[in-house]
């Protein structure tokens, strides 16, 4: 063999195992982001009533984010075949690159046994928007927590997933930071985006980015009826199985230049809350508010959650870790 035949030979083999290497660097780098990961099936031990809660992360996401965007952040846990009834929540929490957290937020509600229709099947979403000033990188951790609201049982991890289901420029939005008492007489209006613009007699509007000709709205709130010698802000109220009946409408007003309402787009759901589900999330999204441009009309918004109870007792809206939250995404 010649010395040239030698020298490309080994010339070709220390490209090829360049190649290899950069195509498994490329492979763990493509696997190490991804923009959705789904849930395994099973089935967990939900401790008793005075035992502290089974906590368990069950899928992450790990991403990036330009200066200026917020990662719209989606998830979904669905429970079952529970033994007995059974507290499940749906948790997410986002860390930094430093593996510090920037966001947690979840959603809660009671499972019942096996046999009950509708009440045995829970299907629970978190979702919100994760905005940043800088280009940066984050990771979103999806867990499941339990207890058994007696003796310990077990309760079906069903199905479920966490995405980032997109990034967007010049969202807003607004969170609750404590828990709000609704009586009849006494809606609550929580929370409400805030912004720096104004018309006549109506300050802290917000105002959509210039190009927007409509916008994706969302309002999602945990509720909780009263009974009995319940939690504050509840009052002491009778323990006759009644609950709440509940209206929530995701409001967004558009104003114009004198300060008249241009137009205003609403989406509302009553919802039976039972005694003893006691904890429920409602979730409203209105996926086209158009920004209208004619007569006078401003891109200036007023949006919020309006929570108002029909029938029976006064129930409360959360907040801090499972606080009600509206998202706007210009679209």
């Amino acid at each position: 063999m010649t010395r040239a035949r030698l020298f490309r030979r080994t010339l070709y083999g220390v490209l090829a195992v360049a190649v290899a290497a950069a195509g498994l660097l490329l492979t763990q780098e493509a696997t190490a982001l991804s923009s959705r990961a789904d849930v395994k099936p099973a089935s967990y031990r939900s401790p008793a009533y005075n035992a502290p809660m089974l906590n368990v992360k069950v899928a992450s996401v790990t991403f990036n984010v330009a200066a200026g965007q917020a990662a719209y952040i989606n998830s979904s846990l669905k429970f079952g075949n529970a033994t007995t009834r059974i507290l499940v929540d749906n948790q997410v929490e986002c860390f930094n690159n430093k593996g510090t957290s920037v966001r947690k937020l979840l959603r809660s509600q009671n499972v019942y046994a096996a046999g009950n229709g509708a009440l045995s099947t829970v299907a629970l979403t978190t979702r919100f928007l994760l905005p940043t000033a800088t280009a940066a990188s984050f990771r979103c951790d999806l867990s499941l927590w339990t207890r058994s609201l007696g003796d310990a049982g077990r309760v079906g991890l069903m199905s479920g997933f966490v995405e980032v289901a997109g990034k967007y420029a010049g969202t807003t939005q607004a969170a609750t930071t404590g828990r709000s008492l609704v009586t009849k007489s006494a809606p609550v209006w929580a929370p409400a985006v805030k912004g720096s613009a104004s018309v006549p007699k109506t300050t802290g509007l917000w105002q959509a980015p210039g190009g927007a000709t409509s916008l994706s709205v969302f309002g999602d709130a945990q509720l909780t009826t009263c009974y009995g010698k319940d939690k504050a802000p509840c009052p002491v109220t009778a323990n006759d199985k009644k609950g709440s009946l509940v209206r929530t409408t995701l409001v967004a007003t558009q104003f114009k230049k004198d300060g008249s309402v241009c137009k205003t787009s609403t989406v509302s759901s009553d919802v039976r809350i039972p005694q003893y589900v006691h904890h429920q999330p409602v979730y409203l999204h209105n996926p086209k508010v158009p920004v209208l441009t004619g007569s006078g009309c401003l891109p200036v918004f007023s949006v919020y959650l309006k929570h108002q109870l029909l029938a029976d007792h006064p129930y409360y809206v959360h907040g801090s870790s499972d606080d009600a939250v509206v998202s706007v995404i210009p679209v």
